[in-house]
């Protein structure tokens, strides 16, 4: 999980956003900001992150938050775990089938 400004000293979120985005696990994103709106969050999960956060801080929504993206993140990564594991097998299969045909003489 990443917290970042919405605006920082080395760029933006949605740099950090697209520079997260190609990792195998991608981390979830929230974005905060003294000026958090409803275009803000709008424009944040439409690009892929996951929540905002206005400053000051409330610790129960941040803790609520965080432990929202957490949760989902390893959600996240036991369904890309199951989706690889049911290519490998499709990759078996289809494998077998061809050398199956092969030896046949198909």
């Amino acid at each position: 999980m990443l917290l970042c400004e919405r605006d920082h000293a080395g760029g933006n979120w949605e740099e950090l956003l697209k520079a997260t985005a190609k990792l195998p696990a991608p981390p979830k994103l929230i974005v905060f900001s003294r000026l958090a709106d409803e275009a803000l969050w709008a424009n944040v999960l439409n690009l892929g992150g996951f929540d905002v956060l206005m400053t000051p801080f409330e610790p129960e929504e941040v803790l609520r938050v965080a432990f929202a993206a957490w949760s989902r993140w390893e959600r996240d990564l036991v369904e890309s775990a199951a989706k690889e594991s049911e290519d490998a097998n499709q990759a078996i299969v289809v494998a077998g089938t061809c050398c199956h045909a092969a030896r046949s003489g198909l």
